[in-house]
């Protein structure tokens, strides 16, 4: 006969109590060294209390264990108090858990070993979750169906776990963590999909970065949105001088990922008014099996407003995703990011995605591009003005295979390519090797565009990526327009100049009213000045620069 034990009395001090089925009507309260072991069931019904204590690195437990059922619940319609912890356990079991007022102290998953191929037991959420202290997965999964798991401890590490493993330890749905600015704040949003699996993703709000977090703002949801097509960019190129080099890159991005999905992320307040850093950490496995031919990736951040699927198109956003530079390339199945370290050495491998600097939250997608494939390991590939005279186009290799040698290609519009010279290959080798081909050939105040043609002895070829350089003349200073315009918040413009200039730059609506001014100092060389329209509304808008005795007038449209 099956036992069932309810506590109907006003207050139980428990030390220890071995149960199949718990019921709690009155006031229930775990000693910080005691210890409820359930087989089966729990419910507290509207009334009940269950106070979990807890002294120092001693914690009252809970402890539930249905495998025998193959289904187990836990039902809270009381309340749950206390710091000690809950742990489920079980092999072949799922926990459905619901109730209106469903809550944990330390929550622990211990669903046993994982087995390879074998999808493992999850908790089920039939209603809004809150953990006030930490969420541990040593096994198993969160499905939260179409609610939340809130943990509201603010410390990046009250998620624990050693995520991930054959679809194991995350939740699948959304998890909304309590969050604040601080010298280890980084946290970790260990989410992902039944079919995808594991693909989390973590908001930095460390100090190291000028964090800023709008005022009466708390805590920040994140899930992963598993979809076969969420849009496209059409083409994108960004142009920039990045990291180390002083060559100005030049990628180029054509699809967004398929079979796979995007990020959603929200504030629950003003969802603008920020500044964090964002780092999507893909399944690379999936991600490189059903996107074949992928050289590098950045994220791209829509609106809220927008709606990822079939023909959408996220190419507007580029340049409101994040630092130009923010992106890994891909060499085999790793994840390198786009910068070199100081020439020669080789790049820094990475499992995440950055998108630094982001001023507000809403959906995060990838986008990529081809350099091609090469047989070769490219560390870095850079042009560099040299005495201003002429062009030096330099590159490095990791590794080489059968690879004859490089075309040297050059361009006036970054679109139409034209061999300029050559350089033989080493056929096969395993250590770095360094190249260049200076070209004399350039005009002052004109942009080239290089890029290398790899060519094997059995005749295969690929294409690298662009980067581009430019020698000045002596008097040269050019003003661009704002780019992207229109914008959504952020905007800029670049400046090359061949010697050093003060700039006053004062920024007007169209009722002629100031509504910024600053001064900036431009160097020689190519210069990026960055505007942060986060507080102003839609319109257009017009920057008046002053330079010596000259005078710029820029305009820019803001649509939020």
């Amino acid at each position: 006969m099956k036992k069932i034990y309810s506590l109907l009395v006003f207050s139980f001090i428990i030390l220890s109590l071995q149960a199949q089925d718990l019921t709690i009507e009155g006031a229930v309260i775990v000693q910080a060294d005691g210890l409820i072991f359930v087989q089966g069931n729990v419910l507290i019904k509207p009334g009940g209390t269950l106070d979990i204590e807890s002294s120092g690195p001693v914690r009252g437990k809970v402890h539930v264990d249905a495998t025998d059922f193959s289904v187990g619940d836990w039902v809270c319609n009381g309340t749950t108090s206390g710091t000690g912890e809950v742990k489920f356990l079980g092999g072949s079991v799922d926990y459905e858990v619901s109730g209106s007022n469903v809550s944990f102290p330390h929550l622990i998953l211990d669903f046993g070993s994982i087995q390879a191929g074998i999808i493992p037991d999850k908790m089920n959420l039939n209603g809004d979750v809150t953990v006030t202290e930490s969420l541990d997965f040593v096994s198993g999964r969160v499905v939260t169906n179409n609610n939340e798991i809130y943990v509201a401890n603010n410390a990046s590490g009250s998620i624990t776990g050693n995520f991930g493993l054959e679809k194991s330890r995350f939740i699948e749905g959304t998890l909304r963590r309590e969050v604040t600015t601080g010298p280890n704040n980084y946290y970790l949003y260990p989410i992902g999909s039944e079919t995808i699996g594991y693909n989390p993703a973590s908001i930095d709000l460390r100090d190291n970065i000028n964090p800023q977090i709008p005022a009466g703002v708390n805590n920040i949801a994140g899930r992963f949105i598993e979809m076969n097509d969420i849009g496209d960019i059409g083409f994108m190129g960004t142009t920039n001088n990045c990291y180390f080099t002083t060559a100005i890159q030049f990628l180029e991005f054509y699809w967004m990922v398929k079979s796979f999905g995007y990020w959603d992320f929200g504030p629950d307040g003003d969802s603008t008014g920020w500044n964090y850093d964002f780092y999507a950490i893909p399944n690379k496995d999936v991600l490189l099996t059903e996107n074949p031919g992928l050289t590098h990736l950045k994220v791209f951040k829509a609106p809220g407003s927008f709606n990822p699927g079939p023909g959408e198109n996220w190419g507007p956003f580029f340049y409101d995703s994040g630092d130009h530079c923010n992106g890994v390339n891909i060499f085999g199945n790793d994840f390198y990011w786009l910068e070199p370290g100081p020439p020669g050495s080789p790049f820094y491998q990475t499992d995440s995605i950055a998108a630094w600097g982001l001023k507000s939250f809403s959906r995060y997608g990838l986008g990529g591009g081809t350099g091609a494939a090469l047989p070769i390991e490219l560390l870095y590939l850079e042009a560099t003005p040299v005495n201003n005279t002429y062009i030096n186009v330099h590159w490095a290799t990791a590794t080489e295979i059968n690879n004859m040698g490089f075309e040297v290609l050059r361009s006036v519009d970054g679109v139409n390519f034209t061999q300029i010279g050559w350089r033989d290959g080493a056929g096969n080798s395993s250590v770095t090797l360094g190249y260049n081909f200076p070209d004399y050939d350039v005009e002052p105040n004109k942009l080239y565009y290089y890029r290398l043609h790899q060519i094997d002895f059995d005749g295969t070829t690929e294409l690298t990526y662009i980067v581009s350089a430019m020698i000045t003349s002596s008097n040269v200073f050019t003003i661009s327009e704002f780019f992207p315009n229109p914008s959504e918040n952020d905007s800029r413009i670049q400046v090359i100049t061949s010697t050093e200039k003060k700039l006053n730059i004062t920024v007007f609506n169209t009722l002629g009213q100031s509504i910024s001014r600053f001064d900036h100092t431009v160097v020689p060389g190519t210069n990026t000045i960055d505007f942060n329209f986060n507080m102003l509304a839609d319109g257009t808008y017009f920057a008046i620069i002053r330079a010596d005795k000259d005078v710029y007038n820029r305009k820019l449209i803001l649509t939020k």
